[in-house]
């Protein structure tokens, strides 16, 4: 049988598709509603050019702020806020959860490789919404979706490539088929013209054979024959 920490990553991982990872974020929402309820949540990953913030429900803003990353980097990792207005740390991240109305929150960060790559964070309007969650089921939960997020993203990347070389090979042999169509057509004209003029010829040919032997046949001159005097 299979154990609920698994099943749950097998079900975020099953949930990477070319979608820009929107199945992934549902399907850890959904973990997180019957594992530890929460108003708002967010999953940041921490990328070479910066942060990518998705959040977990519509409503939600986003909740940690650097000074909540940096401390997730550290060797204790993971960060609580039981009563956002009873402590004085995470000065930046208590604006944000003010903002959001949110009074406590648990942060852990998304371990990929032995590196912090990002956080997963849960937030609460009621204090101490989650003093009874054992972070020890969250630490795996978030690394899981922070990988199945970066494979996702990475799917609809090459997806998107995949669309737009499609497109343009579709274009090329367009525009190709255009080409071939205007010179085909050209041809068909130039033909057209060569035999009118064959035609034409054919005609001035034939005038002149008539106009010969209507001449020989009276014994007058043809038209293009010496004038006899």
């Amino acid at each position: 049988m299979i154990s609920d920490p698994v099943r749950r990553v097998i079900t975020l991982l099953g949930a990477i598709a070319p979608d820009g990872g929107n199945a992934v974020v549902t399907a850890l929402a959904a973990e997180l509603g019957r594992l530890a309820p929460f108003d708002e949540g967010e999953l940041v990953l921490t990328l070479v050019a910066d942060a990518h913030r998705r959040p977990l429900t519509p409503q939600s803003g986003p909740l940690i702020a650097e000074d909540v990353l940096a401390d997730l980097a550290t060797p204790q990792g993971v960060v609580r806020i039981e009563h956002a207005h009873a402590t004085q740390q995470h000065a930046r991240t208590r604006e944000q959860l003010a903002r959001r109305q949110m009074r406590s929150l648990v942060a852990v960060p998304i371990v990929l490789a032995g590196t912090v790559r990002g956080a997963l964070a849960i937030a609460a309007r009621c204090p101490g919404g989650f003093a009874g969650v054992p972070v020890q089921t969250l630490l795996p939960l978030a690394s899981a979706a922070g990988l199945a997020l970066m494979h996702a993203l990475k799917l609809s990347g090459l997806h998107d490539e995949q669309d737009n070389l499609r497109r343009e090979v579709r274009r090329l042999s367009a525009a190709l088929a255009e080409r071939e169509q205007s010179a085909f057509q050209a041809r068909c004209e130039s033909e057209a013209r060569e035999a009118e003029r064959e035609a034409m010829r054919r005609a001035l040919e034939e005038l002149r054979r008539g106009e010969e032997a209507h001449s020989a046949a009276t014994g007058t001159p043809g038209t293009n024959g010496p004038q006899r005097r």
